[in-house]
């Protein structure tokens, strides 16, 4: 430990996939959050909104 501040942390495997589990469902749980709020902004204000041909191209100039 240096000034306070950890440097290595050793857990077991099933603590390992716990924890990775953990990190999964929070972001399942933060984008359907975005996907909400990107809907209701849809809904409230729909002139936003970009057409899907203009999302997928490939480069500005198409």
């Amino acid at each position: 430990m240096d000034n306070g501040q950890l440097d290595t942390v050793i857990l077991g495997y099933a603590q390992y996939e716990q924890l990775v589990g953990r990190l999964l469902e929070l972001e399942k749980m933060h984008e359907a959050v975005v996907l909400e709020e990107r809907i209701e902004r849809l809904q409230e204000n729909p002139d936003v909104a970009v057409p899907w041909r203009q999302v997928r191209r490939s480069s500005p100039n198409e």
